[in-house]
């Protein structure tokens, strides 16, 4: 690629190379990119240039005359989301070193509010609580922020498939994505994915975006459209950062991009991505070395490398309302919250990774060789039903949390299958905990107890409480036109 017409002159263009590759994060598309090699093959990409015009002597002449073609400049762009355009174009290499240096310093501060949420959450969440004290019906001692209905007076089974869940038949508009000050970029792009203690990079998964929820007679009305987990790290992931950054610097009645949410009910201006929250109880459960049979309820101690919901108790199984694979590739099938509760109930109580397919060709992990036999199990009424409770917002990040009971017969489900639960999991330990209204309650509000209770943890076990008895009656004696349907 010959140097001509539109190169621009950027002065130290190999130390800005090696700058770019040290600090920013590439692309979610490109991976990791460590080494002048990656580069260039990240290059080839975004620029759209054949590799044979594009080969690593033509990198080494663009260096060696600080001089490069404004088509590839716009490339590594793209190709670092983070990256400002001003900042890459500084007509000197001092001007492009400042500004790269205002980027650690900005990465620096967002990690250190990340770190504060990790270890205040609970306080953080009942400092946000105090810009919504007009909104919604529940008073201040509530976990969640919740309209009237949303919290249900009378349980609604969920079923393998249900009416009041569907899918937003219309395109919807493009979620709020907030962008940190200090020219840090997205939240994604510059803190979160550094953030995971293992290491781990944040994936762009799909998921399922809540954009509307209204209470009827029966219980709710809920409906789903498509969304990417990133987007909710930048546009609600990113509220939590804030407000522990403003209480780190006392600046808490300064908080713009919680301003800019606007009304947190309204759902559809934001990538709400619902969490499922599952109270379970396990009847006629004995725990490891013991010979005490008895009925249990179980808490998630969740570990400090977890992306959500650090240092905290939790109930479990937990996780975000999402599709089966790869690109929505059945939602009639993977809308229903059964769907999701089951695939975390696979995988975070009995640690069978096979209930998560990353493919697009429409596989159901519930089939695959490894989740087979136990969710044949689960899908017998006799051994486990699941209800739903409620609806709430986190008050930290606006997050819908979805609110449900798990009921597991052990001893039923020990005649049919070989599977056993697990203690632990990547994120936490869970630890099981004498089934009585009490003790519910007490998980949820006790503030003596720590770590501190997570507010979708909390609002679930009270609603547990809440409906304990007529759950535990209607498992006992499910109705007689209660069937299990595997297919419509």
């Amino acid at each position: 690629m010959a140097i001509g017409f539109g190169d621009c002159c950027l002065p130290g263009l190999a130390e800005r190379f090696s700058l770019i590759i040290a600090h920013y994060r590439p692309a979610e598309s490109l991976g990791a990119i460590g080494s002048t090699k990656e580069f260039l093959i990240g290059l080839r990409k975004f620029a759209g240039i054949d590799p044979s015009r594009l080969a690593r002597r033509t990198f080494e002449r663009w260096r060696n005359s600080d001089k490069l073609p404004l088509p590839v400049a716009e490339a590594i762009c793209r190709m670092y989301p983070a990256l400002q355009r001003e900042v890459l174009f500084s007509p000197t290499i001092e001007a492009f070193r400042k500004g790269v240096g205002e980027y650690i310093q900005a990465q620096a501060r967002w990690a250190f509010a990340r770190a504060h949420v990790s270890t205040a959450r609970h306080r953080l969440a009942q400092l946000a609580r105090q810009h919504y004290v007009d909104r919604g019906v529940t008073d201040g001692k509530h976990p969640l922020l919740c309209e009237h209905g949303w919290l249900l007076s009378k349980f609604v089974e969920l079923r393998e498939f249900d009416d009041f869940v569907s899918a937003h038949d219309a395109s919807l508009p493009p979620p709020l994505v907030q962008r940190l000050p200090g020219g840090a970029g997205t939240f994604a792009d510059t803190v979160a994915p550094r953030t995971v203690g293992s290491g781990a990079e944040t994936r762009n998964n799909d998921e399922y975006r809540l954009t509307f929820a209204r209470p009827t007679e029966h219980g709710l009305q809920l409906t789903f459209g498509p969304s990417k987990y990133l987007d909710y790290v930048n546009g609600l992931e990113v509220l939590a950062a804030e407000i522990a950054d403003a209480d780190l610097n006392g600046t808490l009645g300064h908080l713009p991009m919680r301003s800019a949410l606007g009304d947190p009910f309204n759902l559809a201006t934001r990538a709400a991505i619902a969490g499922v929250n599952v109270v379970l109880l396990t009847l006629n459960y004995r725990p490891p070395n013991t010979a005490d049979v008895g009925d249990y309820f179980w808490i998630h101690v969740r570990a400090t490398g977890a992306f959500e919901a650090q240092n905290v108790r939790h109930v479990v199984p937990a996780g975000s309302h999402g599709p089966s694979g790869v690109g929505f590739p059945d939602t009639v099938r993977d809308i229903p919250l059964w769907r999701t509760i089951m695939r975390e109930l696979l995988q975070e109580v009995f640690g069978i990774e096979g209930a998560v397919i990353d493919t697009d060709d429409g596989s159901d992990p519930l089939d695959a060789p490894a989740s087979r036999d136990l969710a044949t199990a689960l899908r017998n009424p006799q051994i486990a039903r699941f209800y739903l409770t409620g609806l709430g917002l986190d008050p930290l990040t606006t997050k819908p949390e979805i609110l449900a009971v798990g009921v597991l017969d052990m001893a039923a489900l020990r005649r049919r299958t070989s599977a056993r639960m697990v203690r632990g999991n990547f994120e936490g330990v869970m630890h099981p905990i004498k089934l009585t209204k009490d003790a519910l309650r007490e998980q949820a509000l006790s503030e003596a107890i720590q770590p501190p209770m997570l507010p979708a943890g909390a609002a679930a076990l009270l609603q547990a409480a809440n409906l304990l008895d007529v759950i535990l009656a209607d498992f006992v004696t499910p109705p007689i036109s209660h069937q299990v349907r595997r297919s419509r």
